[in-house]
């Protein structure tokens, strides 16, 4: 596998600092998801009554 290139300084960027990027990118999407569902929940218990 070859490294990429940044698009700003056109320095060349390893596979794993390209991997470590997205695996950032993809832990902040998680995160934000169970943050929506947590906060969708609390709505339908508080909706329903729930305690």
């Amino acid at each position: 596998m070859t490294a990429k290139e940044c698009p700003e300084s056109g320095t060349r960027r390893s596979l794993k600092s390209t991997l470590a990027l997205w695996a950032g990118r993809i832990a902040l999407i998680a995160i934000a998801g169970v943050i929506s569902i947590l906060s969708g929940l609390s709505l339908v218990m508080r909706f329903f009554g729930g305690h």
